[in-house]
């Protein structure tokens, strides 16, 4: 038997890790899981998953709705991207034009691990932890000039190497709390050369380059007032992904030049997740979400630069420049979740889902080109469970599959200024996203 001091001591340390971990002054970055879904049956639902209980998604979505997983489960999938954007421009760009930069296609590993710690005075604790691994395009950093037309939430969303980790504590029989972190590596690093622009030689080098982790707290709730009615609530930090790159060249007998390129990419704002189940009945669960985005706080993500230049070996003053960073013009949006599962029989069951996802982003009519547009997003797969012969006990093995399509609304970009690089054009276009998961429950 564990003593209650014992028992204090554990969940203390427990909170206390996770505590230093969500409150390390850093912050965190952008990933699949916040346009299209962290595994197959969040993808046939749209999204629709803070009040989800017992499911290893809660490690993203709410991580108080982990409480409801008495096994250790374990879940592995795969993932294809698919973007199909396009821009129709009204006159062909001219050769000194930007192009379009477009998304591309990815696919991707994602692995999933709940492992309940046990009852603590009668009440369950229950840790989380999940990845997603892109392999197509590793994590990347992608600086795109204002000028140059890309889609703005959706240009590299699934580019990044994703880290959960959750923990969740049921305070009561019907109130759940959770606490978690995502975490995705950053990048920092430059070089140190000196120069000699006569002789046109690099006489030293020294290259520096280093992974930045970063973090975003996210926090959650989940309520069981009663037998058929979850609901689910959560937070979580903006995160993005900050890059920072110098350049620091000393050329013998002329001056110093030190230019600096940072920025923030994969920008994704704080939000609110407020959502409920409701079981129809013992086939059929019903469920409705709303997402409040915070936009408004978006930051420009134009590569930015700034430096200083040293000329007092030739008598000329010390100049310093740096990027003056625009307001883009996003506001917060509230986009609605709807989703509906079925269980057929005991070893199929049903998905399906819905999503309205407002664009933060006014029409494009200045010399910025960050294409945006609003969308819809629709979900459907199913879940085959069977007994695992290769597990003691033939414990479940379940297999989910779940596709996604995310239809963009026809958007004209129409140009005030002369002075912008490109003429008016259109955006329109989807997102195919498919996910394949194995879960599998220790008995």
């Amino acid at each position: 038997m564990i003593s209650t001091r014992i028992k204090t001591r554990c969940v203390t340390v427990a909170f206390g890790l996770l505590a230093t971990l969500v409150f390390w002054p850093v912050v965190g970055k952008g990933s699949l899981f916040d346009t299209h879904g962290y595994g197959a049956r969040a993808i046939s639902l749209s999204n629709a998953m803070v009040a989800q209980r017992g499911d290893f998604t809660g490690i993203y979505y709410n991580p108080a709705a982990m409480i409801g997983q008495s096994s250790v489960q374990v879940a592995l999938g795969f993932d294809a991207v698919i973007p199909k954007l396009m821009l129709t421009f009204d006159e062909p760009p001219t050769a000194d034009e930007a192009n379009a930069i477009l998304p591309s296609n990815n696919i991707g590993i994602h692995l999933g691990a709940v492992f309940p710690l046990g009852e603590f005075w009668n009440r369950q604790l229950v840790l989380g932890a999940g990845l997603f691994a892109p392999i197509l395009q590793p994590t990347r950093v992608e600086a795109l000039d204002k000028t140059q037309a890309h889609f703005y939430r959706f240009q590299a969303q699934s580019d990044a190497l994703t880290l959960g980790l959750a923990l969740a504590f049921q305070v009561t029989d019907w109130a759940s709390l959770g606490a978690g972190i995502h975490v995705i590596g950053g990048l920092k690093g430059g070089s140190a050369l000196e120069i000699d622009l006569f002789s046109r030689r690099i006489l030293s080098e020294r290259k520096v380059a280093q992974v930045d982790p970063g973090r975003a707290a996210v926090f959650g709730l989940t309520l069981t007032p009663g037998e058929s009615l979850v609901i689910g609530a959560s937070f979580r930090q903006e995160i993005d992904l900050p890059y920072e790159m110098t350049i620091d060249a000393n050329l013998t007998g002329i001056g110093r030049v030190l230019t600096t390129v940072y920025g923030r990419t994969l920008y994704r704002p704080a939000k609110w997740l407020l959502g409920t189940q409701y079981a129809l009945t013992n086939e059929i669960n019903l469920s409705v979400q709303l997402d409040y985005e915070h936009w408004s706080q978006a930051p420009d993500p134009a590569a930015r630069y700034r430096g200083r230049v040293d000329g007092r070996a030739l008598n000329f003053e010390i100049q310093e420049f740096d990027y003056v960073p625009l307001k883009i013009g996003a506001v917060d949006t509230l986009t609605p979740r709807l989703a509906i599962e079925y269980q057929s029989s005991k070893e199929w069951s049903w998905f399906a889902g819905y999503a309205f996802l407002p664009t933060p982003l006014p029409a494009q009519t200045d010399i910025t080109n960050y294409v945006d547009s609003d969308a819809h997003q629709l979900g459907l797969g199913f879940a085959y469970s069977v007994s695992n012969p290769w597990a003691i006990h033939y414990a479940p093995l379940t297999i989910e599959f779940g596709l996604q399509c995310l239809q963009f609304e026809t958007r004209q970009m129409t140009k005030a200024r002369a002075d912008a690089k490109l003429p008016d054009y259109r955006a329109s276009g989807l997102i195919w996203n498919s996910s394949l998961s194995l879960r599998h429950t220790f008995e």
